[in-house]
């Protein structure tokens, strides 16, 4: 086989990053991407006429099948009823979930990704209380980071720029958090109704990318969580995009003046 050996999990990835038990888990995965994913890749796009009900339909099926699996436990405190596992092996799940489908790896990173800021803001309380949604049960939810804005798109992300070009600002005003601002791209995201449906028992909500003061870069920047039924919420439809349109849903979102309770703000 020579170099298409190299694309079996089990030779695939260097232990020097990563151990045996991590190796076996991506066997799996891989395993249930060849079994469950493969055979419909092509019907979570729509099929040949990009049909919205059949991507939709499929995708949800194939995403509460990731959840069953385990995937979006992986990252959660093993003390809290997660995996606790390592950042290596997160990605080792993306890129086998992406092999076969990629708006399925990108579901169960926008759980995992929530996860690492309540972790790395050392939020206790905020990881006990989504525990119950995403490592104490089997119901499949869905999550949306929201970075991106019309003015500069990602380079929110770049490091020169020290998050001074956020525009999505915050105002604290007594026990209340204020977010006002515009986003645009953030997946899968979309009216609450939406993600409540055979497969899918909800969206947990947005966890937004905000400012205090755009001139204080990094200083007055952080993440906050707004609940998927937040008044003052709004968003567009999904873009059509050329590719990746069902898998992932691609969306715009106002935040009006929405007001949440503010121990969500996770650095304040």
């Amino acid at each position: 086989q020579g170099y298409y050996k190299l694309l079996d999990p089990k030779y695939k990835y260097p232990r020097c990053f990563c151990t045996d038990e991590d190796i076996d888990v991506t066997v799996e995965v891989a395993r249930f991407v060849d079994e469950k994913i493969y055979p419909e890749r092509h019907n979570c796009e729509g099929g040949w006429h990009r049909d919205e009900k059949l991507g939709t339909e499929t995708r949800n099926r194939l995403y509460k099948e990731c959840v069953k699996l385990g995937l979006t436990k992986t990252s959660y405190p093993e003390r809290l009823g997660g995996l606790g596992r390592s950042m290596v092996l997160r990605n080792m799940v993306y890129e086998e979930l992406a092999r076969g489908e990629v708006g399925l790896a990108m579901d169960v990173m926008h759980i995992h990704w929530p996860v690492s800021f309540m972790l790395a803001a050392k939020r206790d309380d905020l990881l006990e209380e989504f525990a119950p949604y995403i490592v104490g049960t089997d119901d499949a939810w869905i999550g949306c980071v929201a970075i991106s804005e019309p003015a500069g798109s990602v380079n929110i992300e770049d490091p020169a720029f020290d998050l001074r070009t956020i525009r999505t600002r915050l105002k604290i005003e007594g026990d209340e958090a204020i977010v006002t601002g515009h986003k645009i791209w953030p997946g899968t995201g979309g009216p609450l109704a939406r993600f409540q449906t055979d497969d899918i028992k909800g969206h947990l909500g947005y966890w937004t990318i905000v400012t205090r003061d755009p001139t204080k870069g990094s200083e007055a920047a952080d993440i906050v969580y707004v609940p998927p039924d937040a008044k003052g919420l709004s968003f567009s439809p999904p873009y059509k995009k050329m590719g990746i349109c069902w898998g992932d849903e691609n969306v715009e979102i106002w935040y009006d003046d929405v007001r949440v309770p503010k121990r969500y703000v996770h650095c304040l």
